[in-house]
Parts: C-alpha cells; structure tokens; sequence
C-alpha cells in the first residue's frame, strides 16, 4: 500500500515535522506501507492541520489542535474546510475532538491517537531528585514566568535546594536556581531530561504535547495542569495540578493565560508533589512504534 505524507519529514527535528519521519519510519519498516512523494500517486494521503485532498487516494487528516483565542480565531477556517472535506480525521487526544467540535460546531468522522516518541535514553541512576525538568518552544501560554516562581515558592516552603533545568530559548529571565540548555538537538533533550526527577509541563491548553511524550518515554513522572489533552496523556504517571478552569469558550488573547498569584501557589505545592514522587514510569505504550501500528490500522481499515 502506498502512503503520500505531506509535511517536511526531518528527523532532526522536534515537534509535528520529527514525529512524521518517525512515522514514515515505522509505516514503511513494520506495516507494509511504501512512502512515497506527496506528488506522486498513493492509496493513502496524510495532511497535517490542513490541506489539500488527493484526488484517488483515500484522504487523512491529523490534527493537534485549534486556535482558540480571539485574535487568531479566523485562522481555523482552512483547518474546519479541510476537516470537512477529507475521509477521516486523526485527533491526537479526546480534548482535541471536543475542542475542535466545540469551538467549531462541526463534527467529522474521528479517531483519537497520541502521539508517540523514540526512547532515546532512561532513568540515569545518578538522577538528582532535586531537578526538575522542562521544554518548550518557549511563549507566553507555555508559562515559564509562572513555572519559575513556583518553583521559587517551593524553595522557600521546603528550604531545599530545587532546580529548574529550562530546555530551549527561555522567554524570561532566569534566576539563579535554573540551569539553562538553550536550544538543543533533539537528539539530545532526552538525555538531558534523564538526570531529572521529573518534567513540569503546564502549558495552558494544549492537545498531545511531544515534549511530554518524550520525558514519559524517558521514564519521568510529570506534573501538568488539569485542562487540554495534556492530563489525558499524563494520567497516573505523574501530578495533574488543578490550577486552571475553562468553560470551552474563546480567550481574548494568550497574555490571559498567565498564572495568578494563586495559581502559582498552588502550581508550587505541586512541585513539592512532583519532588517525591516514586511510582516507576514505564510508557511503552508512548512509543513511536505503538503509535504507528495505530495509524496503520486506521489507515487500512477506514
């Protein structure tokens, strides 16, 4: 069966462009899938947010989310027309599906699957239990500032010695407390994930983040917060922090999605959870190889 996947499929990078090589990887090695250019004639077509039908191919969509902000809100109208006009549509979590039907008011034929990773290194023994670990492209909704002075709070509550180990272009400054990678090879960010206690990840809404799929692959417990599709994917492998309430209504803009005081107190008690936390990860079921079986079958039943 030949597949056509549009998108730049690099494995050197993170984000929806890694995880596409991955799976053109695994599609071909493992489920009998030949990929070939997006121009050239295919059974299967795979689109990513948007884009065009392939005319004699059955036609896939893969979304990982919507804009849900006032000041972006126009730009969902190619993602709903081609939601609409492909066969099928792959969302990467329950909250994505939802989130698309409510915001849009259109429904679509669905199936739902989380993204997946290569396990590229585990749980160092030489850990430290006090670092706590995180990654982002980093912007006003990923909330860095509030992550910080949570951590901060933590500090002075416990008077242990907790840091923050900040992976890519920090939107803020740092104090003292936070190791900073900067932008790193992909590669590399697992590695430096593996020497952490666990990974904060509390982005305001999001549907399947990678950098969480990966520090679950790692074996890190995470702690997130308690709307999007972040929770759906943590489960009981880490902290779910109940410090945000949404009515499934547009915001005005991200710079709303700022923690309060009071979100940060409580996102601080939290860490002091996430800390002790001793439950042994083990996320086979986030690998990329999983993941692509799931797509496979999609692919070949739907």
């Amino acid at each position: 069966m030949k597949i056509s996947i549009e998108g730049n499929c690099d494995a050197s990078k993170g984000g929806r462009n890694g995880f596409l090589s991955m799976l053109s990887f695994c599609l071909e090695r493992y489920h009998g899938f030949k990929v070939v250019k997006s121009n050239e004639k295919s059974d299967v077509h795979l689109n990513s947010i948007n884009g065009s039908i392939k005319k004699g191919a059955r036609n896939f969509l893969r979304i990982d989310g919507i804009y849900y902000d006032k000041e972006r809100l126009g730009k969902n109208k190619p993602i709903i027309k081609s939601a609409l006009s492909h066969d099928h549509v792959i969302f990467q979590s329950q909250f994505s599906k939802e989130n698309f039907e409510k915001i849009t008011g259109n429904k679509v034929n669905s199936s739902i699957v989380f993204n997946g990773a290569k396990r590229l290194a585990s749980i160092s023994d030489s850990r430290d239990r006090l670092m706590i670990g995180c990654s982002a492209k980093w912007r006003v909704n990923k909330r860095l500032e509030g992550i910080v002075a949570a951590i901060d709070i933590a500090r002075k509550k416990t008077s242990k010695d907790i840091r923050l180990k900040v992976i890519g272009e920090p939107d803020v400054n740092l104090p003292n407390f936070c190791v900073c990678t900067g932008k790193i090879n992909n590669k590399l960010v697992q590695k430096e994930l593996s020497t952490c206690q666990g990974f904060v990840h509390v982005c305001h809404i999001e549907s399947c983040p990678n950098s969480v799929v990966e520090a679950l692959v790692v074996g890190l417990p995470v702690l997130c917060n308690n709307i999007g599709g972040t929770q759906e994917i943590v489960g009981g492998s880490g902290v779910i922090s109940n410090i945000d309430t949404w009515n499934w209504k547009p915001i005005d803009s991200m710079d709303d999605t700022k923690l309060s005081p009071v979100q940060i107190g409580n996102l601080s008690n939290s860490i002091l959870e996430l800390i002790s936390f001793d439950k042994k990860i083990k996320r086979d079921d986030l690998l990329i190889e999983n993941a692509a079986a799931k797509y496979a079958n999609i692919f070949k039943e739907k």
